[in-house]
């Protein structure tokens, strides 16, 4: 079942576990990373507007980890790399909290985390071995994770990565 949030987003559970997520309404997370200009503090808040109404809590989690070597496949440098993800993690962070901000939503009910706070958790530390697994182990799978992030990375990147 697609249901639309605005003229901006539609959302699309791909499975009956999603769907029942969505339907129960306790908790979101939303995923934004790095560099990703699609999420405009604006649509952020109109994001967390749609999400407040529906769900117990909402998350907004952004990527701290790893956005380094995301840029250094990208071509650059192993100090550049390290500055622009620098660049980019703040960047997305403040991104976000204007968002929520100017949603006009109580911060209690709207939380900012990086993605490094759920690397003790074990529930989620199961995804992110069944990724590494198929990463390993199914070739349609890593090849379709590869040409998503080769995708961004043309979005991302400067057209030169020194500059």
């Amino acid at each position: 079942m697609t249901s639309t949030v605005d003229a901006s987003f539609e959302v699309l559970p791909f499975t009956r576990t999603r769907r029942h997520i969505r339907e129960d309404g306790d908790r979101i997370f939303i995923g934004v990373g790095p560099g990703n200009s699609h999420f405009s503090a604006g649509r952020i808040g109109s994001l967390a507007g749609w999400a407040v109404i529906r769900f117990a809590q909402v998350d907004f989690v952004y990527a701290d980890l790893h956005a380094d070597r995301m840029f250094a496949a990208f071509g650059y440098t192993r100090e550049r790399a390290e500055k622009r993800a620098a660049k980019e993690i703040k960047a997305v962070r403040r991104r976000i909290l204007k968002g929520v901000e100017e949603s006009g939503h109580p911060h209690a009910e709207i939380r900012v985390r990086e993605l490094s706070e759920f690397q003790s958790n074990p529930v989620h530390q199961l995804p992110h071995r069944r990724v590494l697994h198929f990463l390993e182990t199914d070739d349609e799978f890593r090849k379709g994770c590869e040409k998503m992030a080769w995708r961004f990375g043309t979005r991302t990147s400067a057209a030169s990565p020194a500059g």
